[in-house]
């Protein structure tokens, strides 16, 4: 089970938490199932901490991608293939 904002784990219910959070949920929870049905061997989590790769990236992201995590905006480099 995948935990969200307020407890809400994916397929499960919600007695915390906000309007705003379920909602958040139950959009996070829609990704995460068309993530699996796309990348059947992916697996998605929020972690603080990472550790380097050995790749380099290209020089500049083609877009970005905006997620909130709790009240926090993110940005997400996307990188054309």
């Amino acid at each position: 089970m995948t935990d969200f904002v307020g407890g809400l784990g994916a397929g499960g219910s919600n007695t915390t938490g906000t309007t705003a959070d379920q909602l958040r949920n139950q959009v996070l929870s829609q990704l995460v199932l068309a993530l699996n049905a796309a990348f059947p061997q992916a697996s998605a989590s929020v972690s603080a901490t990472a550790t380097a790769g050995a790749a380099t990236l290209p020089a500049a992201p083609t877009a970005f991608l905006t997620i909130t995590v709790g009240s926090t905006a993110y940005k997400i480099a996307l990188y054309s293939v």
